[in-house]
C-alpha cells in the first residue's frame, strides 16, 4: 500500500482528518490564489473543469536532526515519541494583491506572482471543500486570510473570477501560460517529497546519530502589458 493517498473533493478524501517553497503568509496578510494541480498539468493542458484540483496526503513526523520524514507505521511512531501528523499538499498560483485584496495588474506585468506548494493540515481541507462545492476552483479563486501568523490560522472566501483561467483562455502557447505550466510540471515532481522525506528507520538513526522546502517560483518575462490588460479587464472594473 502507498504511503501517499492521492484525492480530490469528494473522490477518495473519506480518510482526510483520520490520524495517520509553500504559501507562508504574515498576520493579516490576503492572499489570492488560483489552484494549478488539475488532471492534465503534467501534460501541459490542466483541465480547470474537472471535477476537483488534485492532493496529496501523508503522516508525517518530525524530529530535530531529521525533519519531516513520512511516518509509515508502528516503528516510526516509536522512534518519533508520538503519533504522526497528517498533512495535504497541493500546488497554487499566488496572484499578487493589494491590502484590501484587490488584484495588484502592474505587479503581475512584472512577474510578481508565485507558483508554491501549499501544505495544510485537515481541518482546512475541510474549511475549503464546500467553498469548492458552489463556488468551483476552475472558475473562482481562492481568497486567503491569515488571522494568526504563528500556525499560519486562516479564513477562506471565494473569489468571483479565475485568474489563471482568464490566462489560460488565452491558449497554452502563450508567454505567460507556459510559464505557469513550466512551474507547476517542476514542483509536481516533488509533490509528496514536499510533505515529508521519504526515509528508512536506518536512515533516520543514522541521521539522530551523526549527526525542504518550499519551491517558490517567481515567473518572470511576462507577456506583453496589454495582453495582460485586456485578460484582466474585467477584474481592474471592480
Amino acid at each position: 500500500m502507498s504511503d501517499y493517498e492521492q484525492f480530490g473533493f469528494g473522490d477518495g478524501d473519506a480518510k482526510v482528518g483520520v490520524k495517520g517553497g509553500r504559501l507562508k503568509m504574515d498576520k493579516n496578510e490576503i492572499a489570492r490564489c488560483s489552484f494549478l494541480w488539475w488532471p492534465g498539468l503534467e501534460d501541459g493542458t490542466p483541465d480547470l473543469d474537472a471535477t476537483s484540483p488534485g492532493f496529496v496526503a501523508a503522516n508525517r513526523s518530525y524530529m530535530k536532526g531529521v525533519g519531516y520524514f513520512i511516518s509509515k507505521g508502528p516503528e516510526y511512531v516509536k522512534i518519533a515519541g508520538e503519533p504522526p501528523k497528517q498533512r495535504i499538499n497541493t500546488i497554487l498560483v499566488k496572484w499578487p494583491v493589494n491590502k484590501l485584496g484587490k488584484i495588484d495588474v502592474e505587479a503581475i506585468q512584472k512577474g510578481m506572482f508565485e507558483v508554491i506548494y501549499w501544505v495544510f493540515d485537515p481541518n482546512k481541507y475541510a474549511e475549503i471543500k464546500p467553498i469548492h462545492a458552489d463556488w468551483h476552483f476552475g472558475s473562482h479563486d481562492l481568497k486567503i486570510t491569515c488571522t494568526e501568523a504563528g500556525f499560519q490560522k486562516m479564513n477562506f472566501s471565494p473569489c468571483p473570477d479565475n485568474i489563471l483561467r482568464k490566462f489560460l483562455a488565452k491558449g497554452v502557447d502563450h508567454p505567460l501560460v507556459q510559464q505557469i505550466i513550466e512551474a507547476g510540471q517542476a514542483l509536481l515532481v516533488n509533490v509528496k517529497n514536499e510533505i515529508g522525506r521519504d526515509l528508512s528507520i536506518d536512515q533516520i538513526k543514522e541521521k539522530l546519530g551523526g549527526g525542504g522546502g518550499a519551491v517558490s517560483s517567481p515567473v518572470a518575462d511576462v507577456a506583453a502589458t496589454e495582453d495582460i490588460d485586456e485578460a484582466l479587464g474585467d477584474l481592474l472594473e471592480d
